[in-house]
């Protein structure tokens, strides 16, 4: 971990735990707008208290949490350009004040800009490695992210090949790792979980750094 973020964790240790917007942005050294950003959009939790002045209500742990993140993928949290015009334009301000929520759907672009299969197979079969041969549906679901219904779903449709046992699924990790590298997986599905979502990161990482180091 780089020295300063180690810097950054041991003044936020210091503090209560609850800060305010002022307090994050300022230890976390972000702009005031970006931490605007992070708190409406919901990539830090937070609660808003309804008050006009120091509204919002931030767990110590969950700035940690998403600051050891931010670090690590700074991309994802990245606010869009449309996000600081607004902000900066009066009136479009004083009218988006009414609500503190925003529209999620619109402003938060999670995705990498890029997928590497051949990096996404290499980083699925080592994460699996110490993992049986066999997953049930449950622990499919732990590791994605999504719910053992939505599992069973993509079994039953023959998106994920898997044994039909008596009341239940077996996965052999194989045909786990060619679902978790498909076309399906990582473009089609719209609505990805954070864990499949953080996988991504990780993959676009994995290949950005291998592709810098055989440079």
């Amino acid at each position: 971990m780089k020295i300063e973020i180690k810097i950054i964790l041991k003044e936020l240790e210091k503090c209560s735990d609850y800060i305010t917007k002022e307090q994050m942005y300022k230890l976390c050294h972000i702009s005031k707008k970006k931490a605007e950003w992070l708190l409406r959009s919901g990539l830090v939790p937070c609660e808003h208290t309804g008050k006009k002045t120091r509204c919002y209500s931030i767990k110590k742990d969950d700035v940690i949490l998403w600051l050891k993140d931010y670090y690590e993928a700074p991309g994802k949290y990245r606010p869009p350009d449309d996000w600081y015009k607004r902000m900066d334009d009066s009136d479009q301000k004083k009218k988006f004040g009414e609500s503190w929520k925003i529209d999620r759907k619109r402003f938060v672009s999670y995705l990498p800009p890029e997928f590497d299969q051949k990096a996404a197979k290499f980083y699925y079969s080592d994460k699996l490695s110490s993992h049986k041969e066999i997953f049930t549906s449950t622990e499919v679901s732990n590791l994605t992210g999504y719910t053992v219904r939505t599992i069973n779903g993509w079994i039953t449709s023959k998106k994920l090949r898997a044994i039909i046992l008596p009341q239940k699924h077996a996965i052999p990790k194989e045909y786990l790792i060619n679902f978790l590298n498909s076309d399906y997986y990582n473009k089609k599905i719209v609505k990805k979980s954070k864990k499949h979502i953080n996988m991504l990161w990780e993959i676009y990482y994995l290949s950005k750094n291998s592709k810098t180091s055989n440079k």
